[in-house]
């Protein structure tokens, strides 16, 4: 089903990025979010199979490790990035 719906645009912004961050396009992120609303997280554990699973969990700590010996983090690059083309300081 199709649907339209009106968001402020940070918040369009913030969910674009976070879908880009989980590797997830807006659409997934929308529908995994409202199903995990709606039905908590155990309906979405029950559809990832444990290969997959596995597999991000290993590329997950990853890129946690490479995070944490960063000095910014991803969100705050984005966030900042976001400010600077918003003009905010």
């Amino acid at each position: 089903m199709r649907t339209t719906i009106d968001m402020p645009d940070r918040l369009y912004r913030e969910a674009k990025a976070r879908a880009a961050l989980e590797g997830l396009s807006l659409k997934d992120l929308l529908i995994h979010s409202i199903e995990a609303h709606l039905y908590g997280t155990a309906g979405e554990a029950k559809s990832v199979s444990p290969t997959w699973r596995a597999q991000f969990d290993t590329v997950s700590r990853e890129l946690t490790q490479a995070a944490l010996s960063s000095s910014v983090s991803a969100l705050d690059q984005l966030r900042a990035d976001r400010s600077r083309l918003d003009g905010e300081s």
